[in-house]
């Protein structure tokens, strides 16, 4: 249940941080696992993992060439 409890934590933690960079799809899945139980923690804990691996990985090079290109506008401006 402790874990459960955490995780929801933590996904809410992301959800917002995730909300205000932009990234929708990690704000999405963080949204939906603010209510998890811990049955489903339990039993689709790594599914849940694996569908915040494949997300990450799919924004990662969005939010670096956002990165970059704000770092730039800033040396630049």
């Amino acid at each position: 249940k402790g874990d459960a409890v955490q995780f929801r934590s933590n996904a809410h933690a992301m959800r917002s941080a995730t909300a205000n960079i932009g990234a929708r799809g990690l704000s999405d899945l963080c949204q939906d696992w603010q209510g998890i139980s811990a049955a489903d923690l339990v039993r689709n804990g790594p599914v849940h993992m694996r569908r915040l691996a494949a997300e990450l990985e799919r924004v990662r090079p969005i939010l670096l060439r956002r990165r970059g290109a704000a770092g730039r506008s800033v040396t630049n401006g």
